[in-house]
């Protein structure tokens, strides 16, 4: 039962679009009143990449289920859906005279949203036949990435611009790769709940991520 909710697309794409057109509709109006545009860039540009994954990963999407341009779009977007993260990380968890430099908040982000595809690929080639062994794996990696910059890398940062901004987005990273993961280890011990689990952390992904980090943003950052 579960499984067929989370498959539906009353679930991805529309609700998803539901939440996220409107935000995108008041970013854009934000943007044209902003003193300081950058992070209200990223924002919107991120904004208008989510709502376009939810509807090129559904059963709504142009390429057919299954087929390899749809498998190459739909890993596309998880490495810019990370990269969301990443970017705001870096941009804005650095200190301003570091965080200019586009080698440092895009080159570097771009570089790192690849390290956990790759390696959750290569730990998983036995079970190939299983995706959901992939997700879990996947899914456990990021929360570790994630533990790591907020536990070792963020308290080195004393410098940085905006500290508890991007403290904040990496707990809500935290908390949502662990819900997929619970999720998963739920749906693999044979319990369809494990789908309704799982409705959580797409909604954090899809629908909160966006509207979370201009909330959580100082002021001066998005105004």
């Amino acid at each position: 039962m579960f499984e067929a909710i989370y498959g539906s697309t009353w679930h991805h794409p529309v609700a998803f679009w539901v939440v996220g057109l409107p935000f995108l509709a008041f970013l854009a109006h934000r943007l044209k009143v902003a003193r300081d545009r950058f992070a209200l860039s990223l924002l919107t540009l991120f904004q208008l990449l989510i709502l376009t994954d939810a509807w090129m990963t559904s059963s709504w999407s142009p390429f057919a289920e299954g087929s390899v341009a749809k498998t190459a779009v739909a890993v596309a977007f998880v490495i810019v859906g990370d990269l969301r993260y990443l970017v705001l990380l870096q941009r804005f968890g650095l200190p301003p005279e570091k965080a200019r430099s586009p080698l440092q908040w895009l080159v570097l982000p771009l570089a790192a949203s690849l390290l956990v595809p790759v390696a959750s690929k290569l730990v998983t080639a036995p079970w190939a036949d299983n995706p959901r062994v992939l997700f879990l794996v996947y899914e456990l990696m990021f929360a570790a990435l994630a533990t790591g910059v907020l536990v070792w890398q963020l308290p080195r940062r004393p410098d940085a611009r905006t500290p508890g901004w991007v403290r904040r987005l990496t707990q809500f990273e935290i908390a949502q790769y662990l819900l997929w993961a619970a999720a998963d280890v739920v749906i693999l011990s044979g319990y369809d709940v494990g789908y309704l689990l799982r409705l959580v952390p797409n909604v954090m992904y899809y629908a909160v991520f966006v509207p979370f980090a201009w909330w959580s943003a100082p002021k001066e950052v998005v105004s």
